[in-house]
């Protein structure tokens, strides 16, 4: 997904120094330069299944939005955006305010 990355950030207990070891996850959020198509999932399935080859444990927990969508007031009925937990991608439209917020 070339010049796709706009920003890749890490919240959570991971830069909060409160990560528990063999029990936290690690909480990111990937801001993209444009909303990735149907096309590109395929594409972030095979590197989060590279990325837990190599590492495994701690679980990776995050989501892929583009500044615009993450500006926006939220609500069930707007756009969805992918996101990445337990090992699956899938889709949603809300995000953590206090995610949101400190973004």
């Amino acid at each position: 997904m070339p010049n796709q990355l706009e920003g890749l950030y890490l919240h959570g207990s991971i830069v909060l120094d409160t990560y528990i070891y063999g029990s936290s996850d690690i909480d990111f959020a990937v801001i993209t330069n444009s909303r990735l198509t149907e096309k590109e999932i395929p594409k972030l399935i095979d590197i989060h299944e590279i990325i837990a080859g190599k590492f495994g444990k701690p679980e990776m927990d995050g989501f892929f939005t583009t500044w615009e969508d993450l500006c926006k007031e939220r609500d069930d009925n707007d756009v969805s955006f992918p996101y990445y937990n337990g090992g699956k991608i899938g889709f949603s439209t809300q995000i953590n305010p206090v995610t949101k917020w400190l973004l």
